[in-house]
């Protein structure tokens, strides 16, 4: 039975409701400082994260089901940020113990001294996908593309047009360009305008209103959305011929400062055992009654056809191990040479710590 204890404290908290367009969040931010203990005992910890997408279903049935209560954990979820160096500076600056995100930020923090650290790759590999209007759809198929063509053929039929995705920063915005550099195009040489945009809402109201073509998304986030608004047809890219430089490259990775890996181990421990005990039990399947309840925090817009298939998209990337290996950061650092057009040559030893992993059971 899901206990609602906690998703009613933090909801009255924020004046929030059950929205559309995926965007809820379970909690505000909280305050500086080490550690503090919850009035019953339990240990504070903050969560710089991306909000209440289904890509998030992992973590919001760790929250709701308990799963870090019983780990001694009282955890709140800052204010949803789509972009992954936003994300990883909330730990930088201290506002965060803790980030759910692509672990691309982390070699470029390296590099100007930042001390950011992986202590688990808990989704993998990138769930790219294109969400393409339904005109848009139709030209493509009308030349002869489809989901089962080659991604290089549909890379290259994009020239000319409009695509929306995430602001600068982005670990989506800089995997994309990762892949079309993969197959020699540059988005502006060859006249692929990526547009920015600030959240999941605004990308799905610009495709309903083709003013873009399409949307660069992942699983669970805009393309998602726009399926659930009826508003664009996705084509999953990691499915399509050609693409193995995806299938190194990390989704979400769990990122901390060195001084709490120091400060705090248990509590990172107890962190990584609570997501993966949620992980195991959404793959070993809910009961009716809490099903519903995750589907309303995770996707209360979808259709329970297109929340069904995302859920079960998003369970195949939950790792058997959490460990990060080698090459995933490679993979990690050449995706965010991207974002900083600069070589990123972090050896894995400083920016990786896999000592927590081991020990999840």
């Amino acid at each position: 039975m899901i206990k609602h204890t906690l998703r009613s404290r933090v909801v009255r908290a924020l004046g929030l409701s059950m929205v559309p367009l995926l965007a809820l969040t379970l909690s505000s931010c909280g305050s500086g400082g080490d550690q503090p203990a919850s009035a019953d005992g339990l240990t504070k910890v903050r969560v710089a994260n991306s909000g209440m997408l289904p890509a998030s279903a992992d973590l919001a049935w760790a929250i709701e089901g308990g799963f870090f209560e019983k780990n001694g954990l009282d955890v709140t979820l800052n204010p949803p940020q789509l972009s992954a160096s936003d994300l990883a500076g909330t730990v930088i600056n201290g506002d965060a113990d803790v980030a759910l995100v692509n672990g691309t930020a982390v070699p470029s923090a390296r590099q100007v001294g930042r001390p950011l650290t992986i202590v688990a790759t808990t989704q993998a590999p990138f769930p790219l996908q294109i969400a393409f209007t339904p005109e848009t759809d139709k030209t493509l198929r009308e030349q002869g593309l489809s989901e089962t063509s080659s991604v290089a053929d549909l890379l290259a039929a994009l020239k000319g047009m409009t695509l929306g995705t995430n602001a600068s920063g982005s670990s989506i915005t800089a995997t994309y360009r990762y892949l079309l550099a993969q197959y020699g195009i540059d988005p502006e040489r060859d006249n692929i305008t990526l547009h920015p945009m600030p959240d999941v809402a605004s990308q799905v109201a610009a495709l309903s209103h083709n003013r873009v073509d399409g949307l660069a998304s992942s699983l669970g986030g805009a393309a998602t959305g726009a399926v659930a608004q009826g508003a664009g047809v996705v084509w999953d890219l990691t499915k399509m011929k050609g693409t193995d430089a995806l299938q190194a490259v990390p989704y979400t990775n769990a990122v901390t400062s060195d001084a709490t890996i120091k400060d705090h181990p248990k509590m990172i421990q107890s962190f990584l055992d609570a997501l993966h005990a949620a992980q195991q039990s959404l793959l070993a399947g809910l009961s009716v009654e809490d099903a519903a309840s995750l589907k309303k925090l995770v996707g209360s817009a979808m259709d329970q056809k297109t929340y069904d298939d995302t859920i079960a998209g998003m369970q195949s990337l939950f790792p058997k191990s959490f460990s990060t290996s080698g090459a995933s950061w490679d993979a990690t650092c050449k995706v965010a040479e991207v974002n900083t057009g600069e070589s990123l040559k972090i050896p894995a030893a400083d920016a990786v710590n896999n000592s927590f992993v081991e020990e999840v059971k």
